[in-house]
């Protein structure tokens, strides 16, 4: 998550999709409270199946003209620096925009990172023994296709 205003944390994005972006040295830093840093967070969740905006044309002609994808993560390593910063992002404090990585080694967005237009975050608590500090955070945003796919130079 790239607060505004924070250097990107990658560079040299590319147009194509073998294209390579590298990490900006020193533009991640998850204990910098002045929120001048991106945030890189390590959490289990997924993007299912985006729900489509199918616009009708003249002679029965039908185009998908919008995708909106929700992205829906847990975050469990929530320290005093992490629950802060969430919490302003919850209250609507930060903008941003984000990248999001998978288990294969790659990193979706666009140059620059993902716009969100809907940012829900979460703190449940349970009632168990064993129950952890956690966020639920639920990221949406709008795109005409899936984000462009690169190998992630921060693996």
């Amino acid at each position: 998550m790239r607060p505004t205003g924070a250097p990107d944390p990658l560079t040299s994005w590319g147009s194509n999709s073998s294209a390579t972006p590298t990490a900006t040295a020193n533009a991640i830093d998850n204990s910098n409270a002045l929120n001048t840093k991106s945030k890189r967070l390590a959490v289990i969740g997924g993007l299912p199946v985006p729900e489509v905006t199918v616009t009708q044309y003249p002679l029965r002609q039908e185009k998908d003209t919008d995708k909106r994808y929700t992205l829906e993560a847990t975050y469990y390593q929530l320290d005093a620096d992490s629950y802060e910063f969430l919490r302003q992002v919850k209250c609507g404090k930060i903008n941003f925009t984000f990248y999001y990585e998978d288990l294969s080694d790659y990193i979706y967005g666009i140059s620059g990172g993902l716009v969100p237009y809907l940012v829900k975050v979460v703190f449940p608590k349970s009632n168990a023994n064993d129950g952890k500090n956690i966020a639920i955070i639920r990221i949406s945003f709008r795109a005409t296709g899936s984000p462009q796919r690169r190998a992630n130079p921060l693996a």
